[in-house]
């Protein structure tokens, strides 16, 4: 039976970070729209919402369930996926035993498809082919940076000023987005930063439309950053976005970013021998999203 609406349980709180309400309202958006010319109803709830209760659930059981979430555990999936058609399993799929006919597997981290761990029991969507995100066709690049190294990274002053040395030249003004130091500091090094402790989703992306680079780690905005044709300047944590971080690289759509007060081994072998104006990046970016239909057809039979 055909899903009458989409249900998206996912992991926030102050810890986490917003990516996954922001990955998941986008692919929520996505998925009801490309299902059906009228779009179909869609509910993004965190995990600890009431509607987990078993008394909750029949209500929506004709409902495409999406799980965005570390926290669940397995026994956890395989109980609500009992009380559903479909169920789409988002990212966290290694290590996971969540084998059932009912459940897909959605990864679009860059080189997922790579990995050695296959699941041949459960239909698998993998790579940055299937996305969630769309091309933007509308932006007008200036000389900015946007800076984004997620909400609890602990920015000091050594660490600006060396990334404002390390940033091409011709970057006229960098957005230092989730960073409350105050810019009245009088600091030459600085005098280009623009410091923004948080920013709606929106104005983050009309940033990204205008800036040439961004320096992240990976994860969701790195994908939004491409979308709009942000170049990516990849600074390599040991942290969950590090595969996104070295897959983006592996495919030509950024150069590692070597900052040295967050010394890396890897960046720092590799750093010197690239250059960041030289990219095969535009024939890789057109893969992003290019399969999405081809999932939403399947989910959505």
């Amino acid at each position: 039976m055909k899903a009458s609406s989409v249900l998206c349980l996912y992991d926030y709180s102050s810890e986490t970070g917003s990516g996954h309400l922001n990955r998941c309202s986008n692919l929520c958006r996505l998925l009801t729209s490309a299902a059906t010319t009228s779009s179909l109803p869609s509910y993004l709830l965190p995990i600890n919402s009431p509607i987990l209760d078993p008394l909750c659930l029949s209500k929506y059981s004709n409902s495409l369930l999406v799980i965005d979430s570390f926290l669940l555990t397995d026994d956890s999936i395989l109980e609500l996926a009992c009380y559903f058609n479909t169920v789409l399993l988002i990212d966290d799929w290694i290590g996971r035993s969540v084998l059932r006919p009912n459940i897909s597997i959605l990864d679009w981290t860059p080189c997922a498809h790579l990995s050695p761990i296959k699941r041949p029991t459960v239909k698998s969507f993998f790579g940055i082919e299937y996305a969630p995100i769309e091309l933007s066709a509308n932006f007008s690049k200036d000389s900015s940076a946007v800076v984004y190294l997620g909400s609890n990274f602990n920015y000091d002053l050594a660490f600006l000023s060396e990334l404002r040395n390390s940033l091409p030249s011709s970057i006229s003004r960098v957005y230092i987005v989730g960073c409350s130091l105050s810019p009245a500091l009088n600091i030459d090094a600085l005098n280009s930063f623009v410091f923004i402790p948080s920013l709606p989703n929106a104005m983050m992306q009309d940033l990204l439309k205008k800036a040439s680079f961004l320096v992240c780690t990976g994860g969701w905005v790195a994908f939004e950053g491409i979308s709009h044709g942000c170049f990516l300047l990849l600074v390599l944590l040991n942290s969950t976005t590090y595969y996104d971080a070295t897959g983006f690289i592996f495919l030509g759509l950024g150069k590692p970013f070597c900052v040295f007060s967050i010394y890396n081994t890897f960046a720092f072998q590799i750093y010197h021998d690239l250059d960041m104006e030289q990219t095969s990046y535009p024939i890789q970016r057109s893969k992003l999203n290019s399969q999405f239909s081809a999932m939403v057809d399947y989910l959505f039979q």
